[in-house]
Parts: structure tokens; sequence; C-alpha cells
């Protein structure tokens, strides 16, 4: 059976990292190790296995989780097109975050989760996904990594060949980021500080404006 754990019994943590697959994770995997050494972080992966253990990854795409769902390290948080009953071998790494009434400060125009646990993915990224559960651990600092997104009309990830972005227009950006600039917020809103390095591109954002440190 899958691992089911409520709002309530969240492994909190003071401190977090959420790594996206942006190719800044490359330049920064040692820093990244070594704060997460300095500060016993929670680390919180998304869709591949990385150079550091993850205690979490995230996967919302069923495409990209058939493929690495027996390579990735940690507990698996899966979205809701993922269809992580289909395979029993995972179950007992599968996480669902379940709770009887979803808190209103975890819901955004976009993405939300729900009562059942699941993420309901609409636009942006696993990424994205990541640090709006991140929320749920209660952390007092979150380190964001490898949110670097697309260059021009390429995105490129750590672990993959660069993807020409097809059919993705300014909207799809401007949308990608709206949501982006409103997890940051809510988050900002719990009183938590939020880290990236310089070198991350952070989807173009102002991170002054956005209350974002640079480690």
């Amino acid at each position: 059976m899958a691992s089911i754990i409520s709002y309530q019994e969240v492994q909190n943590n003071d401190h977090l990292i959420v790594m996206g697959a942006g190719p800044s994770i490359n330049q920064n995997i040692n820093r990244i190790k070594d704060w997460q050494q300095e500060k016993k972080a929670i680390v919180i992966g998304t869709n591949y296995k990385y150079k550091i253990f993850t205690d979490y990854v995230v996967f919302i795409d069923n495409k990209i989780y058939q493929v690495r769902k027996k390579e990735v390290i940690g507990k698996l948080i899966v979205g809701q097109r993922v269809h992580w009953k289909s395979d029993k071998t995972l179950y007992d790494r599968i996480l669902v975050i379940k709770h009887k009434k979803t808190p209103s400060y975890l819901y955004t125009k976009n993405i939300k989760i729900s009562s059942t646990g699941f993420i309901n993915h609409e636009t942006g990224s696993a990424g994205f996904a990541a640090l709006l559960i991140s929320g749920f651990f209660n952390p007092k600092e979150i380190l964001v990594a490898g949110l670097d997104g697309p260059s021009k009309k390429t995105m490129k990830h750590f672990a993959s060949p660069t993807k020409t972005l097809k059919n993705k227009n300014k909207k799809w950006f401007r949308n990608n980021i709206y949501y982006f600039l409103k997890v940051i917020t809510f988050l900002k809103k719990k009183k938590i500080n939020i880290l990236s390095f310089k070198n991350d591109n952070f989807w173009g954002i102002d991170r002054n404006k956005a209350g974002v440190t640079f480690l």
C-alpha cells in the first residue's frame, strides 16, 4: 500500500532544498551538498536522480515517471497525471499527502493540492509543484536550485539533452512566471526565507523584488 500521511504528520524541518532540473544544478552541486550537511536539510528533487541523496522526488508527468520511477532515490510524491497505482512494486516508496481539508494557503490559480493529496497540474513544472509542496514541511528556510527556466527557445536540463520549446509562446512564458511568483509570495507570507544561487537564472525573475536572497 502506498504511504499516506496527513498534513499534520509531515516530517517538519527548518531547512529544505528544492531542486529543479536546470543546468545550474551541475555548477552548484558541491555548494548544495555543503548547505545540506550544514543545515541537515530535507532534499526534494524532481524527475531525476541527482548527485545528492533526495528524501523525496516529485513527479507530475506520467511519461517521465514511467521512465525514471525506479532509478530515482527517495520517497516518490506523485501528481494527478501519474498513474502510480499501476506499479505495486513502488507502493512502499510512494507518498501521498492527504488531509481532510485543504488549507486555503495551498491554493494557487493554476496548481493546487486537492483534498485527495494530488497535485492538480495545469501549468508550470515539477519544480514549481515541488516548491509548493515544500510549504507542507513548515520550513524556516528553503534553498531553491535548478529552476533556471528557458533560454530563448530552448530548455536545458542538467541530465538530459537540450529541448526545443515547440509551440511555447509569450503567454506560456508569462503564465509560468506568474505562477512561480505566486508560489514565492505565499511562501514569503509564511515567513519562509528563500535562497538561490546567482548563476541560477530563476526564470528571469527579479529576485530582489521577490524577496529572494542570494546564497
